[in-house]
């Protein structure tokens, strides 16, 4: 009898133990949705220390449109990066090989269309603006940060990677700011445009006409796998420059190779470069 009575109240204990934990489950579990997951993958970029990046944008529209290509090796911890760009534009091509290191930025460019094709090695001091355009990161993540509009989750699988499909709309400001830090060495002229020719101050973020930035982020970690970036501008840019803006950017940027090892190597000739002002 006595043991009848165990047996029973063990039956209990357990149902009471499953029926709990179900609950738990219930209670604990978080909806994903579009904001959760932009939030995880901010927090995530914020502790990357590498990375390797492609890159692909064109600018527009019409038929005298520019293409850059380019690959990086990003060390964040060491603040170095190697870096070659391929920029097309009609039958003229341009490279850029660029690096950074202890606190140096060595730039090299090779334009076809010169006489000579090359203008050798360059060394100046490494500053901040620059450091930020090139490694792309830190202009992603204004980008994603207080976006106009999101869009669905989405999933899907990328190189075999599952990954949230995420969409959103970012703010005037952040997309001009990502279009200009494109200009970083040999991209797109905007910047000519939005400062008027020589100084000024942009003050007409109502240019921006459209912008659409894409995601796909790997499940596991929360970090970018890919991102595609379109943006529109339309109208007057600034009160010095009274020239009507059509510009607009598509690009793709590819990530890789998150927190590997980094060995980046700068060639002789840059390191013999004679160091000219940021000025």
């Amino acid at each position: 009898m006595i043991i009848h009575k165990n047996l029973r109240l063990l039956s209990i204990c357990v149902s009471c133990i499953v029926i709990l934990t179900g609950l738990t489950g219930c209670v604990f579990s978080v909806t994903k949705t579009p904001v959760s997951i932009i939030t995880k993958t901010l927090n995530a970029l914020t502790q990357v220390k590498s990375y390797q990046l492609y890159t692909d944008f064109t600018d527009g529209p019409g038929p005298g449109s520019t293409e850059w290509k380019g690959t990086r090796v990003i060390d964040v911890s060491d603040k170095a990066m190697s870096m070659n760009m391929a920029i097309t534009s009609g039958a003229f091509l341009t490279t850029d090989e660029e690096y950074f290191v202890n606190g140096q930025d060595y730039l090299k460019t090779v334009a076809e269309a010169n006489s000579p094709p090359t203008w050798g090695w360059s060394a100046r001091a490494l500053v901040d603006d620059v450091w930020n355009a090139q490694i792309e990161i830190p202009f992603l993540t204004e980008l994603l940060k207080n976006p106009t509009k999101f869009g669905s989750l989405e999933t899907e699988q990328l190189n075999d990677v599952g990954c949230y499909v995420v969409t959103i709309t970012p703010s005037a400001q952040a997309a001009i700011d990502f279009l200009v830090s494109q200009g970083e060495p040999g991209g797109p002229a905007i910047g000519t445009w939005l400062w008027g020719g020589g100084g000024g101050v942009l003050v007409r973020t109502d240019t921006y006409n459209y912008g659409s930035v894409e995601l796909w982020i790997n499940k596991a970690n929360n970090l970018p796998v890919k991102v595609t970036v379109n943006l529109d501008f339309r109208g007057h840019l600034n009160m010095e420059n009274p020239d009507i803006l059509d510009e607009s950017l598509q690009g793709e940027l590819d990530f890789s190779n998150y927190n590997q090892p980094v060995s980046i190597q700068v060639p002789q000739d840059a390191l013999n470069a004679q160091n000219v002002s940021n000025y």
